[in-house]
């Protein structure tokens, strides 16, 4: 677990009619849940994406990373059969 600012992420951008808490779930690279009513999670997911290393890293895992409205981050990661 991560304890993050809420002035951090204050600082990027106004999300605060939508919150900043979020659910990002990814099974073998890609996202399983809808992330329609969070940029913050798409955003997120983008940034992973577009790292090779965190591409390959995502290949045969289901990682479910999370953060509530206290701005704890939680990363659980899965490897899959």
């Amino acid at each position: 677990m991560f304890e993050m600012s809420k002035g951090e992420f204050e600082a990027i951008g106004n999300r605060e009619k939508s919150g900043y808490s979020f659910n990002l779930e990814i099974i073998n690279g890609r996202v399983t849940n809808d992330l329609g009513g969070s940029a913050i999670a798409r955003d997120l997911f983008q940034v992973l994406s577009d790292n090779e290393d965190i591409k390959k890293w995502l290949k045969g895992k289901s990682v479910k990373i999370n953060m509530g409205n206290k701005f704890s981050l939680m990363l659980q990661s899965t490897q899959l059969d």
